[in-house]
């Protein structure tokens, strides 16, 4: 299955409207809750967003979490 996760729920809106006919779920951090382990995370413009001393944490193995964009 595919989980699209994000903060904003205008870019989920956007996202069910031009995918939402497919496997596809979306779902804002707090909604998402794993179901079982993860194959792949992929996150794209985020990382600028993290304050500097944040970020090896944020990038750290976190795969339990889960976020996808």
């Amino acid at each position: 299955s595919v989980v699209g996760v994000d903060v904003s729920r205008r870019s989920l809106a956007f996202a069910i409207e031009k995918n939402g006919h497919g496997p596809c779920q979306y779902a804002t951090p707090d909604e998402y809750v794993p179901r079982a382990t993860l194959d792949l995370a992929y996150s794209n413009g985020v990382f600028h967003h993290i304050p500097p001393a944040q970020r090896p944490d944020a990038a750290s193995d976190r795969s339990h979490q889960g976020f996808c964009h």
